[in-house]
């Protein structure tokens, strides 16, 4: 992730979301949208993660 992060060539921002300060890196590209990068493997097939379960 730390390779495609300095490819983007910008500083990552704060989240609006604490959890992906927590779990991720998050950029703002040219239009103001935030972009996160999330450091896990995904697999074609896998059902995604329900992370609510992560709030405690």
């Amino acid at each position: 992730m730390g390779v495609v992060a300095r490819r983007l060539a910008t500083d990552p921002v704060t989240p609006a979301n604490p959890y992906w300060a927590a779990h991720a890196t998050t950029f703002e590209d040219p239009d103001g949208f935030r972009v996160v990068l999330v450091p896990e493997r995904w697999e074609p097939g896998e059902v995604a993660r329900d992370h609510r379960d992560d709030r405690g």
